[in-house]
Order: C-alpha cells, then sequence, then structure tokens
C-alpha cells in the first residue's frame, strides 16, 4: 500500500502549464533562468576553456550598445513574449511599462536573495512568457529550454576549482539551484490550487470522500500551499481503494496534457542542473 500511496502522491506534481509560462509561475521560473545567466557569465570572466554559454547569448548584443552583458531588467525585457490563446494566435498583449530598478540596499541584483529577484519580476509585469528560442540556443519550444536551461549549472560545478574567485561562483551556483527548486515548486503551489483548494479531486473522488493534506513551501516568501497526502487520504477514508484513488489522480492529471510536459519540464531541469530533487520526485513517473 506503502509503495501505491507514494507513486498517486508524486502525482500532485502534473502541474499546469500552458506553452509558455505566465504569472507567478513566470517570475519564479525566470528569476531561476537569470541566475544561470548570471553565472555563466562568471564561467566567461573566469576564461574557462573550451566554455560555450547557452543561455540568452543575444541578450547583451539586443539590449545593449556598451558591449555589457544583460541586467536583470534588460533580461526580463529581452525574453518576454507575448500571451498566445490555445492555438497559439497571439492575444495582442501590450509590451509591459514596467521596469526593474535598481536592487535593495545598492545591492548588485546577483548578490540579492531569491525573493528579492522574483518580487521585481513579479511587480514588473514582464510575466506574459518566455520566448524558448530566446533563452537556450537551437531550443525550438519553451519547453526543450526549460529543460535544457539548467545544463550549465552541472559543467560549471564541475569546473569550480578553475575559477579564482570560487566563493563568488559558489553562492551564484547556490542561489541558481535554489532558484530552480524554487520554480519547481511554485508550479505544484499552482497546480494544488485546482486540484486540492478548490477541490478538482474530491469532485472525482466522489461524496464521502475527504482528501487529506500536508503544507508544502515553494521556498519563496508568503508562498505555501496544501498538497494531496496520499497515504493519509488512503487512511483517514476506509470506503476508499488505492484503485480509486489512483484513477481520480490520473483523470484530474489528464484533463490537460500540458500539464505532464511541464511537470517533465521542471524536473528534467532540476535533474540536468544536478539541483536537489523533492522527495515526491525521487518516485518514478507513471
Amino acid at each position: 500500500m506503502r509503495d501505491l500511496a507514494l507513486r498517486v502522491l508524486f502525482l500532485w506534481g502534473c502541474l499546469l502549464g500552458p506553452a509558455f509560462s505566465y504569472g507567478i509561475r513566470s517570475a519564479a521560473e525566470q528569476a531561476s533562468f537569470w541566475y544561470v545567466y548570471v553565472l555563466e557569465g562568471k564561467a566567461l570572466e573566469a576564461k574557462l576553456d573550451n566554455f560555450t554559454p547557452i543561455v540568452a547569448v543575444e541578450c547583451g548584443a539586443k539590449m545593449r550598445t556598451d558591449g555589457k552583458r544583460c541586467s536583470l531588467d534588460d533580461f526580463v525585457r529581452y525574453l518576454w513574449s507575448e500571451q498566445v490563446d490555445s492555438e497559439g494566435n497571439p492575444k495582442n498583449t501590450p509590451f509591459p511599462t514596467g521596469k526593474i530598478g535598481p536592487p535593495p540596499k545598492n545591492q548588485a541584483w546577483e548578490s540579492t536573495g531569491i525573493d528579492q529577484v522574483f518580487g521585481a519580476i513579479n511587480r514588473s509585469g514582464f510575466v506574459d512568457g518566455v520566448k524558448g528560442s530566446k533563452l537556450v540556443t537551437g531550443a525550438t519550444s519553451f519547453w526543450e529550454a526549460r529543460r535544457q536551461v539548467t545544463a550549465p549549472l552541472a559543467q560549471i560545478a564541475a569546473r569550480m576549482g578553475d575559477f579564482h574567485k570560487k566563493g563568488a561562483a559558489q553562492k551564484i551556483l547556490d542561489k541558481a539551484k535554489a532558484a530552480n527548486m524554487a520554480a519547481y515548486m511554485i508550479r505544484l503551489y499552482d497546480y494544488e490550487k485546482y486540484r486540492i483548494t478548490e477541490g478538482g479531486l474530491n469532485q472525482r473522488l466522489g461524496h464521502g470522500i475527504t482528501v487529506s493534506t500536508k503544507r508544502l513551501d515553494t521556498g519563496l516568501k508568503g508562498y505555501t500551499f496544501d498538497a494531496l497526502d496520499a497515504e493519509a487520504t488512503l487512511a483517514n477514508n476506509a470506503d476508499l481503494t488505492q484503485e480509486a484513488l489512483q484513477t481520480g489522480v490520473d483523470d484530474f492529471r489528464n484533463h490537460d496534457p500540458g500539464h505532464w510536459t511541464a511537470l517533465q519540464a521542471g524536473r528534467a531541469a532540476l535533474t540536468n542542473g544536478n539541483c536537489a530533487l523533492p522527495d515526491v520526485a525521487n518516485i518514478a513517473l507513471k
């Protein structure tokens, strides 16, 4: 029973997400992308042999005239892509008018915490979408880019000894990994809003079944959420079978194939970057 319950528990990770990333999901993911971009900049400064950046490589040339790499404000403006409908047609979303100003206490944005970077992006209005081909060299879709964007983390981590300023590079690497975990968890937060808070799973399990939850933290200040606790749900509902719970979870997951695509992309990004995985992500995907 425990193995099946854990397998069901993992399926709460089948999160929402169209071909782009919107709202707080976009802000969290762009924060994670930003830290990878900054780390690649450190690798270029260190002149690592045979290192080729892949993240937003044309940002500096497109957004600046001084030959420097992009600021955080440049970065989100470069990646921005307007919303599209279910058929991929542009919604004619106006270009955001917000701007990311100087970071708190006159620090560089790379020196601030993940919460500050996330908040700045979220407030800026550049959260309609990210174009995959701009994010990662050679990517043909947002989800392909999402999977690949963390590859430099593993590559650079393996060569940390080649940095003259190893401590500074290590701090950025640690932030990049933490930001990628937060981006993954904020999508789970969004998914569980529909599945748990708004009762999507309850509707599928039927009258008299109570879904048990546990509180999870996204890693971003102020964003915690209730997520399915599969083991407790089975234990607290004598009439609920493992098969019925599995069917309800599968049915909710399969109502939109994009949910599973987003989950796989987010998990692949964590794996490709040698980032820590949430406990549930250690369970094999069905």
